[in-house]
């Protein structure tokens, strides 16, 4: 990438995404597996996910499980629970302030014996069960 978009980018460990097939299936997955092999560690924060105070549990895309059953890595799945609080906004008084619940949940691990099409499903069905919960 060239310009500020391409020094953002080299600078600050991130990785761009796109909507390009070719790079999404080919050159991304070699990028991830550097980085692994590294031992680093890769957040995936799929923006689809997130919609305006949304409470409810939201549909999961399959791009982080994916790559995670691609290559054979685990996944810690993340997600925020936000609860009204008795207090009103300040300048907004018709919207209540706020509380903020970060969850952590369990590793969820590839089967080594399953493909890649069946892992994905797999640990999606996993992590939708317990974020229903």
């Amino acid at each position: 990438m060239h310009f500020p978009i391409g020094f953002l980018v080299r600078n600050a460990d991130s990785i761009p995404l796109t909507y390009n097939t070719h790079y999404l299936g080919r050159e991304l997955p070699k990028h991830l597996s550097k980085i692994i092999n590294n031992k680093s560690w890769i957040l995936i924060y799929p923006e689809q996910e997130l919609w305006f105070n949304y409470r409810k549990p939201r549909p999961l895309a399959k791009g982080a499980y994916y790559y995670a059953a691609k290559l054979n890595v685990p996944i810690i799945s993340c997600f925020v629970e936000m609860q009204n609080r008795h207090s009103k906004e300040l300048f907004h008084r018709q919207f209540y302030k706020q509380k903020l619940t970060l969850h952590i949940l369990d590793t969820i691990y590839p089967d080594p014996k399953l493909t890649i099409s069946q892992n994905t499903k797999l640990m999606m069905q996993k992590d939708c069960k317990r974020q229903i919960k």
